[in-house]
């Protein structure tokens, strides 16, 4: 499913207006037909007690008038307050409200300063649906003081009355550019995304304000170039069950052979957990065979506990890290293996540093897939020079601190873009990156984006990061290619 900014999804509107000679207006009724449509089938034990449309001056209030004049066509009481009074509406907005107020809609003007009163609660209150047709996906700029008291009581007086919000297109007060709430933003029971998601609706925290998010066709062709072209989706189940299916099943007459073996390269003096977690999710994932290459003090203590991965023991600096070792040793350790993964535990110590050096360096040589995570990302972070070694066969797995130190950026600065920050680090490494979090986003070396839906709070623990690191380890030993792991 794509997702589009605010302005691709005005180029595809214009193109279906001029291209396609579609007029503005037979869409804009498309849309809040639909929206209407959607409502009223979402909320009917709300609607005998009457909607209030709350309409802006702009297209999104348009929407908001076709909505109110298709309830009232169907006897639903409908209130609307606009923000601008009719005369200064125009184009389509203001005749999709001439044609509702004909039809005998109630229309009153909504001065900003009466959502102090009285009156104004009482009147949500009464609702059974409040309708947000506000500001809609062009606001991009903090809201005046006001207004941001207007949506913080239209939040209060629903929150408590249990009056649900359906917003037209985005809630307002959330910049569908990136998800950013402009000072403060309504909260939606049910926001209704006009023929494609925007990146609004899918990042956080603007994604907390729209509640349950549903895309409407509402006639502007996603075959155009305009749509078709955006490499930037949302991962649905439907294509994450054909990936699983075809990298997970087997035939009955597999063996551990042919399922791969991976190197899991880590673990340090308090941190010997990490690489056990991921080895111990690539096997639970498929792997034929796993090696966990640690420091020869965590070997002594993981190896006979963990009866069902292999342990290889490398040089010990004496403090339980890395010392480094030979190309032979490394050579020896390589030998079979088909995908690695580095980084979980690793420490940061100069015997890591030199052993990651020689790592990248020999898979660099052999296009070895290789995921890496944690320790590795922070030792590439103070080395840029070991950048030279990534290429599309890599796949990084920064959180937001790990992905603040390779770009030298602020935590803040890649949460406020991160679709961004992981794009330019993608193409300018030449790799994949996955930044974790909540909505996780996964940039590949030639621009395209996807983002993983899931928000799961039981994954924010210690330890999950190293078992992503095994599960992604485990699909490329399986033989799956990067792009699709």
């Amino acid at each position: 499913m794509k997702i589009l900014t605010p302005e691709e999804m005005r180029a595809a509107d214009e193109a279906t207006f001029q291209r396609l000679a579609i007029p503005s207006r037979a869409v804009m009724e498309s849309a809040g037909r639909h929206a209407a449509d959607f409502l009223a089938s979402q909320f009917p034990e709300w609607l005998p007690k009457g909607v209030l449309v709350l309409c802006g001056g702009g297209n999104n209030g348009g929407d908001g008038f076709v909505i109110a004049r298709a309830l009232l066509g169907i006897g639903v009481d409908v209130r609307v307050l606009s923000l601008k009074p009719v005369e200064e509406l125009s184009g389509d907005v203001s005749a999709n409200a001439e044609a509702y107020i004909q039809l005998g809609g109630t229309f009153s003007l909504l001065q900003i300063k009466d959502s102090e009163q009285p009156e104004f609660s009482s009147l949500i209150q009464s609702s059974g649906v409040v309708v947000d047709a506000l500001f809609g996906t062009g606001l991009d700029r903090p809201l005046r003081e006001d207004v941001a008291e207007l949506l913080t009581t239209v939040n209060r007086v629903t929150s408590e009355s249990g009056t649900p919000v359906f917003a037209v297109d985005i809630p307002s007060g959330v910049n569908a550019a990136n998800g950013e709430v402009l000072g403060t933003a309504l909260r939606a029971e049910t926001t209704v995304a006009l023929q494609c998601l925007k990146v609004g609706h899918v990042l956080f925290p603007g994604a907390e304000h729209c509640g349950e998010t549903v895309c409407l066709d509402i006639g502007v062709p996603e075959s155009l170039d305009e749509i078709s072209s955006v490499s930037r989706e949302l991962l649905l189940e439907s294509s994450v069950a054909e990936l699983v299916q075809k990298l997970f099943v087997s035939s009955e007459t597999v063996h551990k052979g042919v399922r791969g073996h991976l190197l899991v390269v880590g673990g340090s003096d308090g941190h010997y957990g990490a690489p056990k977690l991921s080895g111990q999710a690539a096997l639970g994932c498929g792997a034929g065979l796993v090696t966990l290459a640690l420091p020869k003090s965590a070997a002594r203590i993981l190896g006979p506990e963990s009866m069902e991965l292999m342990c290889a023991a490398l040089p010990d600096d004496g403090k339980g890290g890395f010392a480094g070792t030979s190309v032979e040793d490394l050579a020896e350790l390589g030998e079979k293996k088909s995908a690695y993964v580095i980084g979980p535990g690793m420490g940061q110590g100069g015997g890591a540093q030199q052993l990651l050096e020689l790592l990248l360096s020999a898979r660099a040589e052999d296009s070895i897939p290789t995921v890496l995570d944690a320790d590795a990302l922070n030792i590439i972070a103070d080395n840029p020079k070991l950048e030279a070694f990534l290429g599309p066969h890599v796949v990084l797995t920064p959180h937001p601190g790990e992905m603040a130190r390779l770009t030298k950026l602020s935590i803040a600065e890649v949460e406020s873009d991160r679709i961004g920050v992981a794009t330019e680090l993608a193409e300018r490494l030449g790799c994949y990156v996955i930044l974790k979090g909540a909505r996780s986003i996964i940039a590949s070396p030639t621009g395209e984006i996807w983002i993983n839906p899931a928000a799961v709070a039981t994954l924010a623990t210690g330890g999950s990061g190293d078992v992503l690191a095994g599960v992604l380890g485990a699909l490329l030993a399986r033989g799956g290619v990067v792009s699709e792991a």
